[in-house]
């Protein structure tokens, strides 16, 4: 955790866009992707996919990923709602498309539309 936290405000500090992205659970990583929401001084936003169980592994199997890490595992791994309210997250649920998302993304961080 303090590897990203650390990698992630070394780049803010030198100017560059930062996405931290991952399986963060809000009780490991909360309490440090809130504190460096409150201390980027640049836009921030937070996106987070509100997925059930079955359609997280539904979307795992059309992964090459899949082959590595099981479906097992990626259950132990998810946390139903797990959310972290002080991020203010922008939520995609499963009809969210990629594309739909992507846009979404990009016109929140103003970064334009997708190509």
């Amino acid at each position: 955790m303090a590897y990203i936290d650390m990698s992630a405000r070394f780049a803010l500090d030198n100017g560059l866009d930062v996405v931290v992205e991952g399986i963060l659970h809000s009780e490991i990583y909360g309490d440090m992707l809130t504190q460096l929401q409150r201390d980027h001084r640049g836009v921030t936003r937070a996106f987070v996919y509100e997925l059930g169980l079955e359609e997280t592994l539904r979307r795992h199997r059309t992964k090459t990923l899949a082959a590595e890490v099981s479906e097992e595992q990626v259950s132990s791994w998810y946390r139903e709602s797990d959310r972290i309210p002080e991020l203010g997250e922008i939520v995609f649920d499963a009809d969210a498309s990629a594309s739909d998302a992507l846009a979404q993304v990009l016109a929140e961080v103003g970064w334009g539309e997708a190509e």
